[in-house]
């Protein structure tokens, strides 16, 4: 962070020229007419600004809110040094003492911190950049009435990022292109999967027999998916239209009602998501495993606890001033993530193995309890009774009658008519049990071929939110728990400092922080469930349209 007005000192002489600023670091406070010096041009300011470090002041001013306070009275100051304004072609206000002193105040410990007080100014002397001294008139620069408004509508800034992660090295954004490209592909899926699951909406309003329970259960979760792609198309073509109130700002739901609205919707589709799929996978569960339409009786009272269960979490974080910027959305901040919103996801999240843990109790009869093990035991029983009996009337014999022989022939008789009769009892049971387990086997394949699409719905959304929401949850609890004080910050921020590019500090940050894969692959899979409701459900809902065409009436099967 080297002294911003410091490295503009070498700026031309002065010249009657007023130019409009056309946008920058300066565009929320530059809005007036400013003197320009004849050998020097806009650019060439904005170079030195962002030569003196003004990158960094934008990225911390976006990531750590306890120093903003200072940040946007540095920035203050800075631009109103920069570019004093303007009146006939001869310079007419320039910064207010109050304005430096505040930035003084402001910013000493901080930069004391970051071994940069030498980029502090010397309040009383005269400003570096024009000669002048500071001004305390009721016109200068930093107070409400001291410039001229231009009829003109102010330019649109340049196209800062915010958070911004530029600093004086042009190699610190040396893969900007990637990161570009994860947003383009993560648009392109979004807008393919809000246009995808407007067509599912509109059919399921369209074709009536598509609303009949449990299929309204498709049509609410379709619903949320349409709007949570909705608002991720918030940011086409500027991904930062609504996640910053300006160039270094990032919004929240006090500075930003746009990003208040945003957040609101995306946390309660993202509830709904997950409320009617599990409502829907328990109806599933109940009608084929148990053969029970209790969901089906009771579809109102289901629909208003889910729709109730959806719109709890938005107010929450809402009353709790928990909606933030997370990078191209406005959803919730990392101090309220976990208690109101990964929690309840979790505990509502559908758990398939808890859902198919009881089989159809006709079919578990079938397979779990096969009459070959009870045929088996009884079996050994009869032998080795039989055995037994045989045994001791041998002994008898042997000993006290002179026809023993007879006597055991006659009891290997017995043996050899028992041992055939268990032999014929056993196969029969056998066949039964095999039987049984390929009936069973045909049932669940059945059930298979009419539900696979209930299936593979549940299946999706479980992979994909539960990859989604897993890489989020580690990332809020990893920067849950950082401040200036924790040690790999410490040493981020002394390589951001010296000016390095973004691939040298990101290796002292990476053992701590998700991988840039992981971001990909959370962002595209976010905007990927539309497209997935389509493919699995989508190809009825084009017959449904073909027949309507045609004129015909197609019956919806379960």
């Amino acid at each position: 962070m080297n002294s911003i007005i410091r490295a503009s000192s070498h700026l031309g002489a002065r010249a009657d020229t007023c130019a409009a600023y056309t946008g920058g670091y300066c565009s929320s406070y530059v809005t007036y007419p400013f003197l320009l010096a004849a050998d020097n041009t806009q650019a060439k300011n904005e170079a030195l600004l962002k030569a003196g470090g003004m990158d960094l002041l934008i990225t911390l001013n976006a990531s750590t809110p306890s120093y903003r306070p200072c940040i946007s009275t540095f920035l203050e100051w800075t631009c109103y040094s920069f570019y004093p304004s303007c009146h006939e072609g001869k310079l007419d206000q320039v910064t207010c003492k109050s304005v430096c002193d505040e930035a003084v105040a402001q910013c000493t410990s901080l930069f004391a911190v970051f071994g940069q007080s030498a980029s502090l100014p010397d309040c009383t002397k005269p400003i570096q950049t024009w000669n002048v001294s500071y001004s305390s008139s009721e016109t200068c620069l930093g107070r409400a009435s001291s410039f001229p408004k231009t009829e003109e509508k102010r330019p649109a800034p340049l196209p800062l990022k915010c958070p911004s992660f530029l600093i004086k090295s042009p190699l610190y954004n040396d893969n900007k292109e990637k990161n570009d490209a994860i947003d383009t592909a993560t648009m392109v899926v979004s807008v393919l999967s809000a246009v995808l699951s407007g067509f599912m909406i509109i059919s399921f309003i369209t074709f009536p027999k598509r609303r009949v329970y449990p299929q309204s259960l498709l049509f609410l979760f379709t619903l949320s998916a349409f709007g949570m792609h909705a608002a991720q198309l918030a940011a086409l073509g500027n991904p930062t239209r609504v996640t910053c109130v300006d160039p270094i700002t990032e919004a929240r739901q006090q500075n930003s009602s746009a990003c208040a609205l945003e957040g609101f919707l995306l946390i309660a589709c993202v509830f709904g998501l997950t409320v009617w799929i599990t409502i829907y996978m328990l109806n599933f569960h109940l009608t084929i495993v148990w053969r029970n339409d209790f969901m089906h009786r009771h579809a109102i009272v289901a629909n208003v606890i889910g729709a109730v269960l959806c719109l709890i979490p938005p107010i929450l974080f809402a009353a709790s001033n928990g909606i933030s910027s997370m990078g191209t959305t406005c959803m919730f901040d990392s101090d309220h993530a976990v208690s109101l919103f990964f929690v309840p996801v979790g505990v509502s999240m559908p758990d398939s193995k808890r859902v198919s843990r009881r089989k159809e109790p006709g079919l578990a009869n079938s397979s779990a309890k096969l009459p070959m093990v009870s045929v088996a035991s009884s079996g050994a029983f009869v032998a080795s009774t039989v055995i037994g009996s045989s045994a001791r009337d041998v002994d008898n014999n042997a000993q006290g009658d002179l026809n023993g022989e007879n006597s055991l022939a006659s009891g290997a008789s017995v043996f050899r008519k028992s041992n055939l009769a268990l032999h014929l009892a056993v196969t029969r049971d056998a066949e039964k049990a095999l039987h049984a387990v390929k009936e069973h086997r045909e049932k669940m394949r059945d059930v298979f071929r009419k539900s696979w699409r209930s299936i593979a719905i549940c299946v999706s959304f479980i992979v994909i939110f539960g990859t989604f929401w897993g890489f989020y949850f580690r990332f809020t609890l990893v920067m849950s728990g950082v401040s200036t004080s924790t040690e790999w910050v410490q040493a981020w921020f002394g390589c951001v400092m010296q000016g390095k590019s973004r691939n040298e500090c990101a290796l002292i940050a990476s053992p701590y922080v998700p991988s840039m894969a992981g971001i990909a692959a959370a962002q595209i899979l976010s905007a990927i469930i539309g497209t997935v409701i389509t493919l699995i459900f989508g190809e009825g809902m084009v017959e449904e349209w073909r027949d309507l065409v045609k004129g015909k009436e197609r019956l919806v099967s379960y």
